[in-house]
């Protein structure tokens, strides 16, 4: 970067927030965040789709799909994936992230509080937590999007359902995609595996709800 560059981005970023950001990378080094947060993503992406999934085939199976049933009924489940995410995911990084500190103490045979490694870990446990909360909760905004849109009369309430179960299969798609590029196997492959799985599913609520269960 040349020095007129830089004396650019040094008016427009306050060094205050690059010092942040300079930080927070590190920190994320030192946790191994990347690892952690794609692993939380997509597991959590995956449970709000299939949720909300499970929230819309539900209620028509039982006869009460209308747009405002089911946004309630998924936002209340969006509350609860989010609320058990950050506090369950929180609790368990940390427990594990003191427990590594521990270790390394003991073997260091120094007392690391205080330290930029102590940071680092409490760090990491904060911004697991977050993806953990954060991720279903979208996931779950996205794929009830349809229906706010019905209950604003912006679309027919007859296309909500269509479009919904639409939005989610293709989050399964991209999602099985996202895991298929970090494996290397394949991302279409991947991507199709997710949406089967989404469309077994929904024949397995289908059938349930067929035998009057």
């Amino acid at each position: 970067m040349g020095e007129a560059s830089e004396k650019i981005v040094n008016t427009i970023i306050p060094v205050r927030v690059r010092e942040f950001w300079k930080n927070l990378k590190e920190y994320a080094r030192f946790s191994d965040l990347g690892e952690i947060g794609r692993r939380y993503f997509a597991l959590n992406a995956f449970d709000g789709a299939m949720t909300t999934l499970g929230v819309i085939v539900g209620a028509h199976i039982a006869g009460n799909g209308s747009p405002s049933t089911i946004i309630g009924a998924g936002i209340g489940a969006t509350i609860a994936m989010m609320v058990s995410g950050l506090t369950g995911a929180y609790m368990a990084e940390k427990a594990e992230r003191e427990k590594d500190i521990r270790e390394i103490e003991e073997a260091m045979f120094m007392d690391l509080s205080g330290t930029r490694l102590e940071r680092a870990l409490n760090y990491a446990s904060i911004i697991a937590a977050l993806i953990d909360g954060a991720s279903p909760a979208a996931v779950s905004i996205v794929s009830l999007t349809p229906y706010i849109l019905a209950v604003k009369t912006l679309i027919p309430v007859e296309y909500a359902a269509f479009l919904s179960i639409g939005i989610i299969f293709s989050l399964l798609f991209i999602l099985g995609a996202y895991l298929g590029r970090l494996s290397g196997s394949g991302m279409i492959k991947y991507g199709f595996r997710m949406v089967l799985v989404g469309i077994a599913t929904a024949l397995i609520l289908s059938a349930i709800g067929n035998l009057g269960v």
